[in-house]
Parts: structure tokens; C-alpha cells; sequence
């Protein structure tokens, strides 16, 4: 399925090319563009594919990698933890989110969602006493080092933070707030 087409003018925005350039590269015309963006135009789907592959791969050439947006401390907990105690990990790290790991692999996650999942039920007492194992969310998605930025934000906007490897080791995370840091 294609994206909507009136996603093109922003992606091209964000690429920081011109209508020309994108024409250019999709084979198509400047004009052609131009009323793609407007939406004065539903173009044949063999010419919306021509465009949208021309910006999938200028995403893919042009941006930063997974390895170059992740932070390479990973704070986590084991499943045998209590949450009170992965609370604590949260607050003295300032961060709002993490992974469950259990000999070296990410077996589950916990986050801010998850506290508010866990509040909702119960009130903090008697939350802080249960084990992380018994309460945890799926894990993290995980991508290589050398995934593009583009397919990281993809899943930023289902889960709250990427996991990255190198091989079977965690290298690092990336959060929101990482694809907000690389934007200065």
C-alpha cells in the first residue's frame, strides 16, 4: 500500500530538496510535483510509485543511522526485581523508559504506560511490591546499528523506545527524546 500523497510535500520538506529535484530524481516533472502537492492532481499509480520511491531512497542515502542516534548506556532490570525497584532505576536515571533483560536479551520493557497501566488497577504500595516479570509490557523493537533513521521513527510512533544491536548485543537505545536531541 502506498502512502498518502499528501504526505510528499513534508517528506520532501524534511529531505530539504526542491520540487525540481524531487522531479528529478522520480523521473517526473517539476509541474507534475508541484499538483501532486497540491493535490490538483490524482496521478496514475505507476507515477505515484515513481515518487515515492524516489523518496524512499533519499530518506534511506541522506539520513543518520540507528548507531549515530542511540544512547549507548542502557539501563534495565531483571524480571525478578521488584517494580518498586525498577521505579527507582526511572527516577534516578531520569529516564521513562527501559528494558526487562534476562541473560543478556531484552525479554520485556517497562515505561511510563506501563506505571499509568499499573496505577490504574492498584495504588502504588501495593504496586511497588510486585515482581517486574509479573507485570512487564512486550519488549522493545530491535534494529541494527546501521538501520536508518527513518524506519526508527516509524517505530517510535508505536513503541516508546528501539532497542540497538550489534549482533546479539545491546548496543544502545533510542527514545523520542533521542530523535529530538539530533535534530539540533
Amino acid at each position: 500500500m502506498l502512502p498518502q500523497i499528501s504526505s510528499i510535500q513534508a517528506r520532501r520538506r524534511r529531505l530539504g530538496i526542491t520540487q525540481a529535484e524531487l522531479a528529478r530524481e522520480s523521473h517526473t516533472s517539476q509541474s507534475f510535483i508541484a499538483k501532486l502537492e497540491t493535490q490538483k492532481l490524482d496521478p496514475a499509480y505507476s507515477l505515484a510509485t515513481k515518487v515515492f520511491s524516489a523518496l524512499d531512497g533519499l530518506e534511506a542515502s541522506s539520513g543518520a543511522v540507528a548507531g549515530e542516534l542511540m544512547t549507548p548506556k542502557v539501563y534495565s532490570v531483571r524480571p525478578s526485581e521488584k517494580v518498586g525497584a525498577a521505579v527507582a532505576i526511572l527516577r534516578k536515571n531520569d529516564i521513562s523508559q527501559m528494558p526487562v533483560m534476562e541473560n543478556g536479551k531484552a525479554i520485556g520493557s517497562i515505561s511510563e504506560r506501563w506505571m499509568l497501566e499499573l496505577l490504574s488497577n492498584d495504588n502504588y504500595a501495593k504496586v511497588a511490591t510486585k515482581l517486574v516479570g509479573d507485570t512487564m509490557d512486550e519488549p522493545f523493537p530491535c534494529v541494527s546499528a546501521k538501520t536508518p533513521a527513518s524506519a526508527v521513527v516509524g517505530l517510535l510512533k508505536y513503541a516508546p523506545a528501539v532497542l540497538v544491536m550489534r549482533g546479539q548485543e545491546v548496543a544502545g537505545i533510542i527514545s523520542k527524546s533521542d530523535l529530538l536531541k539530533a535534530t539540533k
